[in-house]
C-alpha cells in the first residue's frame, strides 16, 4: 500500500484492528527489530504457489516498524532483506513483533494464540531441520572419507529416526489444531503420497471449515493432482507387472477402421506383434517397412500383426496404412492419442512400442526392431 495512505490510517487501524471480524480483516503490526543495517520491512504472503508482497514499512532509527491494511487470513512472513524471514499466521488482529536482525530465530511475533502455536510450530520445525541438515552433513562426510558401511548404517538410520520423529509430531499437532490452517501448516510436513489419509481429512476439513479460502482452493487442487499422479503411477506399475516377458499379454478389444471390434485374444494360435504407432509418430513410419517385410515373409507360416494406432484423426490413420502398405487386417484405434486405453493397459510411454505374443498370448519380446524381429520369428516359427 502507499505510504501516503499508510500514514493518514495508521492511527485509526490500531483503534479498529481490535476489534471483531467487522473490522474487514484489517490488521495491526507494531513490531521493533533489533540490530537491523536495512530501512524497508516488507510483509509477504506465502502460498503454496508463490510469494506475493502485499506490504511495506519503513524502519526508523530506534527500529520500530508499524504496518496496517487488510488481508485474507493465511500464512506471511516479515522480510528485511533476503536472509532475515519471519513466519506468522495473519488475521484481522493487533499484533507486537520482536526481532531480532542478528539471530532470526530470537523473535516473538504476539497477538493471537492460533500464531503463538504457529510459532511454536515453526521453531521446532526449524530446529528440527536444522539438525538434520547437521546430520546429513556429517554422514557425507564420513562417507568422503572411507566409514565402514556400519557406521553408515548406524548414522542413517538415526537421521531416518529424527526425520520419522518430526513426522510423528507433525500429525500428532495436526490433529489437535483448533485452527484448520495451522493443521494445515503442520500437515504440509506430510508427504501426500505417504499420508495419503491424513492429507485428504486435511481437505474435507478445510472445505467445510474455510471453503472460500484461497488455501483451500490450493490444497484441493494439489491433492486432486498427487491423486492422479499416484493414479498413474499405479497404473503404470501394474502395466508393467501385465506386460513382463512371461505374462500373458492383456486383451484388447478396439475399432478398426470400418467400425468392427477386433479382440487381440481372437488372435491365439498365432505368433502376433502388438503394434504401437501413429500416423504422426516419424519413427514408426520410419520403422514400418521393417514390419512389413517381416509381415510378408512370415504370415504364411503363423505370424500376424495387431496394430494399435495413437492417432486421433481417422482420415491420417487410414490414409498411413494404405500408404504405409500395412496389408494385415488387424487395425484398431480409439482415436484418443495418449489417453488410448490400450497405451494405458500396456504401459507405452513413447512409440514406435511393440509386445511379440507366442501362440498362447505370452509376452516373449519387446521392442524388437528390423532383423532382431526376423530373426525371433524365424526362431519361433522353425
Amino acid at each position: 500500500m502507499k505510504k501516503i495512505l499508510f500514514l493518514l490510517i495508521g492511527t485509526m487501524a490500531v483503534m479498529t484492528s481490535c476489534n471483531s471480524e467487522g473490522s474487514g480483516n484489517k490488521y495491526t503490526i507494531d513490531g521493533t527489530v533489533k540490530n537491523v543495517p536495512t530501512k524497508t520491512l516488507y510483509l509477504e504472503k506465502l502460498s503454496m504457489q508463490k510469494i506475493t508482497v502485499i506490504d511495506t514499512a519503513q524502519i526508523d532509527g530506534a527500529g520500530n516498524f508499524h504496518l496496517s491494511s487488510t488481508a485474507e487470513k493465511g500464512f506471511y512472513r516479515l522480510r528485511v532483506d533476503n536472509n532475515h524471514i519471519w513466519l506468522m499466521l495473519l488475521e484481522s488482529k493487533a499484533y507486537k513483533a520482536t526481532l531480532n536482525y542478528d539471530n532470526p530465530l530470537d523473535y516473538k511475533i504476539s497477538g493471537t494464540e492460533e500464531n503463538d502455536a504457529f510459532e511454536a510450530g515453526v521453531k521446532l520445525v526449524t530446529e528440527s531441520q536444522i539438525k538434520l541438515q547437521n546430520m546429513k552433513a556429517a554422514f557425507q562426510q564420513q562417507q568422503g572419507q572411507g566409514a565402514s558401511v556400519e557406521v553408515l548404517q548406524k548414522m542413517a538410520n538415526e537421521i531416518d529416526q529424527i526425520q520419522l520423529g518430526l513426522e510423528t509430531e507433525m500429525k500428532k499437532r495436526a490433529s489437535e489444531a483448533k485452527d484448520p490452517l495451522l493443521a494445515l501448516y503442520y500437515t504440509s510436513f506430510l508427504r501426500m503420497d505417504k499420508y495419503a489419509d491424513e492429507n485428504k481429512r486435511m481437505v474435507e476439513r478445510m472445505q467445510k471449515e474455510i471453503p472460500n479460502s484461497s488455501y483451500t482452493q490450493e490444497m484441493v487442487t494439489q491433492y486432486n493432482t498427487m491423486l492422479q499422479q499416484l493414479k498413474a503411477q499405479e497404473a503404470g506399475k501394474n502395466a508393467e507387472a501385465a506386460t513382463a516377458i512371461g505374462a500373458v499379454a492383456p486383451d484388447l478389444a478396439f475399432s478398426s477402421p470400418d467400425g468392427k471390434v477386433i479382440k487381440l485374444s481372437d488372435l491365439r494360435g498365432k505368433i502376433v506383434l502388438v503394434d504401437f504407432w501413429a500416423s504422426w509418430c516419424r519413427p514408426c513410419r520410419m520403422e514400418n517397412p521393417n514390419v512389413v517385410a517381416a509381415y510378408k515373409k512370415f504370415k504364411d507360416k503363423g505370424f500376424t500383426i495387431y496394430s494399435v494406432s495413437l492417432d486421433q484423426d481417422a482420415a491420417k490413420w487410414k490414409g498411413a496404412i494404405q500408404q504405409d502398405g500395412l496389408e494385415w487386417p488387424n487395425h484398431v484405434s480409439d482415436l484418443k492419442g495418449w489417453q488410448s486405453a490400450a497405451a494405458m493397459m500396456y504401459g507405452v510411454q513413447g512409440i514406435p512400442a511393440q509386445f511379440l505374443l507366442d501362440k498362447d498370448g505370452k509376452i516373449v519380446a519387446k521392442n524388437l526392431r528390423g532383423e532382431q524381429l526376423e530373426e525371433k520369428l524365424a526362431e519361433l516359427l522353425k
